[in-house]
């Protein structure tokens, strides 16, 4: 009868915590077409400020060189979708989404640098994904000599150097951020209930153990 009062008590604990992935997972989705929003403008910004900054490079081009260029990044944009939503679908970005029996196994200090690190996966996403555009600027030749705001990986993919670009859509990007990790603050509590009650049942179950012996 004890051992199923805390049975109970762990099954109420585990449908809070999946209440709260639920919840998790439901901003992460904001946060999700957020950031792709945040891609799609910095890249129409960039070509657009390639514009400006490389006007004698335009002229070599030509128009149908020009018309090319337009058409590719046309195609860039349209893939965005498809290839961030790949690209974001990363349990180190979302920690929301690892199983309950992984986050139990981890030490509170452990659980703490999953949380903080995930942000910064993100933004190794961002600027993956917007290194896409990077590498199409390249290749037209509008990008300065020496410039690096731009550096390859694994011999081949073009990434953003830096951090976010600062602009309307960052503060988009951040606010939807800080709603996801203040989620993550109840999610991080629901499992702190789960582990309690899973300790209290151990303690009463070696307390009876003890006792018998």
């Amino acid at each position: 009868m004890v051992s199923e009062q805390y049975d109970k008590a762990i099954n109420g604990s585990k449908e809070e915590f999946s209440r709260m992935a639920s919840r998790s997972e439901a901003i992460s989705r904001d946060v999700t077409k957020t950031a792709i929003e945040y891609i799609i403008q910095w890249s129409h910004k960039l070509l657009e400020e390639s514009k400006t900054d490389y006007p004698e490079i335009i002229l070599e081009l030509g128009e149908d060189r020009i018309r090319e260029l337009k058409q590719e990044h046309e195609n860039i944009i349209l893939s965005y979708d498809e290839i961030s939503m790949e690209r974001f679908d990363d349990v180190d970005i979302w920690p929301h989404r690892l199983e309950i029996s992984d986050l139990l196994d981890m030490h509170g200090a452990q659980i703490f640098d999953v949380f903080i690190n995930a942000r910064e996966k993100l933004n190794e996403a961002v600027k993956e994904l917007i290194g896409i555009t990077g590498e199409l600027l390249i290749r037209y030749g509008l990008v300065k000599k020496g410039s690096n705001n731009w550096k390859t990986v694994s011999g081949k993919k073009v990434v953003y150097a830096f951090g976010l670009t600062r602009y309307d859509a960052t503060d988009n990007l951040d606010g939807m951020w800080k709603a996801y990790q203040d989620s993550l603050k109840q999610f991080q509590g629901s499992l702190d209930s789960v582990r309690k009650a899973i300790r209290e049942k151990e303690a009463a179950e070696a307390k009876d153990l003890w006792d018998q012996a």
